[in-house]
C-alpha cells in the first residue's frame, strides 16, 4: 500500500472520529494502520499515521501521549533523513506543548523546536508552513519578552496573512503587535 493510500485511510479514520465517540476504537484503528505500515516497511505512511495519532491525542488534551507520537515521527524522519509537512507540523505541535508549560525550559525547548521547524519548512519550500512557523515564532518571542525579535517575525508574517485575507491569523498577529507596542511605551 503506498503512502497516498495510507493518507486516505488516515483521513477517513479521522473523519470517523468526528462522528463516533469511542476513543479506544479510534486509537485501535490507528494502531492497526500503523502496524500495517511497519509490516510493509512504509515509513512515510508510518510518519503520516503517527502524526495523525499525535494530533488525536493532542485534541484530547493527552499531551504526554501526543508528545510520544510526535517524537516517534521525529525518530523515523531522522532515521531515513526525511522531512515532509507531517514531520514539520509534529515539531510545531511539540513546540506548542512545550510552550504551554510556561516554564523557561518549556519556552526554550519551544524556541529550539520552532527554529528547527522553520529550517525544515524552508527546505521543503512550503510557503504556508513557513509562515505558520513565523507566526508561532512571533508569539513565542513575545512570550519570552524578546520583543524586537517578535516584531521581526510579525513584520514577515503579517503581509502574507493580509494578502490571503486570513482573518484569524491577522487578528492573532495584531494582538501580538499590541503587546509589542505596549512594551515600547513602557520601556
Amino acid at each position: 500500500m503506498n503512502t497516498m493510500n495510507y493518507r486516505c485511510i488516515a483521513f477517513f479514520v479521522l473523519l470517523s472520529f468526528a462522528f463516533y465517540g469511542q476513543n479506544e476504537k479510534k486509537v485501535d484503528s490507528l494502531n492497526k494502520l500503523i502496524q500495517q505500515a511497519k509490516q510493509t516497511n512504509s515509513w512515510e505512511s508510518s510518519i503520516a499515521l503517527l502524526y495523525t495519532k499525535g494530533k488525536f491525542y493532542n485534541s484530547e488534551k493527552k499531551y504526554e501521549a501526543a508528545q510520544e507520537q510526535f517524537l516517534k515521527v521525529d525518530s523515523i524522519a531522522k532515521q531515513y533523513n526525511y522531512s515532509d509537512e507531517n514531520k514539520v507540523l509534529s515539531t510545531v505541535v511539540r513546540a506548542e506543548i512545550s510552550k504551554s508549560t510556561f516554564s523557561s525550559d518549556g519556552t526554550e525547548t519551544a524556541n529550539r523546536l520552532l527554529t528547527q521547524a522553520l529550517i525544515d519548512a524552508k527546505k521543503l519550500n512550503n510557503e504556508p508552513l513557513i509562515y505558520t512557523v513565523y507566526k508561532d515564532l512571533a508569539y513565542l518571542k513575545g512570550l519570552m519578552s524578546e520583543y524586537d525579535e517578535s516584531k521581526f517575525y510579525l513584520d514577515i508574517a503579517m503581509p502574507y496573512y493580509l494578502e490571503r485575507d486570513d482573518v484569524r491569523s491577522v487578528s492573532r498577529l495584531y494582538n501580538i503587535y499590541k503587546i509589542y507596542y505596549i512594551y515600547i511605551q513602557t520601556a
